[in-house]
Order: C-alpha cells, then structure tokens, then sequence
C-alpha cells in the first residue's frame, strides 16, 4: 500500500479592503513522494488494545447474529415498488403508530421514505439484526409532520413525476403519465380540505432529496424511535415461521 504526501507551494497576494490588507494563498505547483506501507513496515499491533477490543468485538457479532424472521425469498428494493420498499414503510408506519403518543389525539396517516436510504437486500433464510444494519446503517430517527391537503397533493404529484420508488405504506396511487391518480390514504381518497400526518425520517422532513413540501409543514414532531429499530421490532414481532413479503400494488405505474 502507498501513499502520496504532497507538499504544495503557495503564493499570497495581498487585497486591500478599506485599511485591511487581506491574504490569499494560491497554489502554483505541487511536489509528492511515495512513501510505501504494508505488513512488513507497519508497527505491531498493541496487544493491550487488541485484547481490550475483542471482548466488545465478541459480544457485538454475537447480538449481530440474533435472528429477527425468515424469509423464504429475498427481499429487494425496486422502481416504483419492491417487497424491501413495502417492507421497510409499513415497519415505519406500524411501529411508528405504536410508538407515536400524539397531542392532539391524531394518529399517523401514511408513511413516506426514500429509496436512497435502502442500502441492502434482506436475504433468503435467517434475516438477522447484522442483516438490518446492512439495510439501514444511518441513526435517522422517525418525525411526524403534519401537512394540508394541497401540500399532500404536492406530496403524491413528486411521486409521479419522478419514478424514484420512494417507500410508501397505508397510501396508494396510480401514475399515468406523470400525474397521480387514484390516491388513497388508509383505503380513502385524498381530501384537499383535511389535515394528514406523515411519518418519515428526520432527514427528509428538512427537504431532502427534493422533497419540498416537507418545508411547508404545519408541524415536525420529533419521535424518539430509530428507523433501524422500527424495522427490528416489526421483523421480530413476525416471529421464527418463515415469511413471503409481496408487493401489493401501492405504487402502480401505468405510463
């Protein structure tokens, strides 16, 4: 293994701002060498630390190994639905609800993630909490925003438009060329007049991955509840009797 150390030249120019004079550093050439490092140069391992660190490695593998469920197929994202894209938002929306104590005695009405945040497939067989932070290695905890109506229109027209397979559970809608049709939110059509929490990820709710409308919302309600340990919960409760995750239709792309 090598590695480059650079030593850059640098010439400064001096501004005047008023009385000030200011300093600018500009590169204008570079010199490097090659310093070569592998197993043979490096220093020994400590033996102290290596020890100190074994017996937490120890006890990490053995929790990354708890089995949550099996599956008696593998479990993928996909554009615009996949069973790992269901999965995933109906683990946030259930759990989610049951973790959720709201003010005002309003529940969660429907779930929205992204797809970026799907970073692996849930195997074939034993799926095992290693597994889940495979899936999802970020500590995004869940938020609750509260929406008007036109702002979930807004909500569902992005989803239409840009076919991105962003994870969505207790809703449904139809895209026929790049319009959103047959919105449902908990098997109802879409009312422009109500308010509608949704429950999604802390990083989302500050409009993230183009998801605008999140900035427009009436209210971000904070849950202390991981995303990660969602999905963990949701798996364990489906117990050790092996399970077929199929998609249902939730994103249906007919353009």
């Amino acid at each position: 293994m090598r590695y480059l150390k650079i030593k850059p030249i640098l010439f400064v120019i001096g501004v005047f701002i008023g009385t000030t004079l200011y300093g600018q550093y500009i590169p204008v050439s570079f010199s490097y060498s090659s310093i070569k490092v592998d197993s043979v140069d490096a220093i020994a391992p400590d033996s102290a630390i290596v020890k100190y660190i074994d017996k937490y490695r120890v006890e990490i593998q053995k929790e990354m190994n708890v089995t949550l469920a099996v599956s008696e197929r593998v479990i993928e994202a996909d554009k615009p639905e996949g069973t790992l894209n269901d999965l995933v938002a109906d683990a946030v929306f259930q759990m989610g609800t049951l973790r959720y104590k709201p003010a005002d005695g309003k529940n969660i009405d429907f779930c929205l993630l992204n797809y970026g945040g799907l970073r692996k497939s849930l195997p074939k067989g034993n799926i095992m909490i290693g597994n889940v932070f495979e899936l999802m290695p970020f500590d995004n905890k869940l938020n609750v925003i509260t929406l008007k109506g036109v702002q979930v229109v807004q909500l569902f027209d992005f989803l239409a438009k840009k076919i991105e397979g962003h994870p969505i559970a207790n809703c449904r809608l139809v895209v026929n060329r790049n319009q959103a049709t047959q919105v449902t939110i908990g098997g109802v059509p879409l009312d422009t007049s109500k308010t509608y929490k949704v429950v999604t990820n802390d990083y989302l709710s500050g409009g993230n991955d183009g998801m605008y409308f999140f900035k427009q919302a009436l209210a971000i309600e904070p849950v202390d509840y991981l995303i990660r340990d969602a999905i963990i919960d949701y798996l364990r409760k489906m117990g050790e009797k092996p399970i077929t995750i199929e998609k249902d239709g939730r994103y249906t792309l007919k353009n």
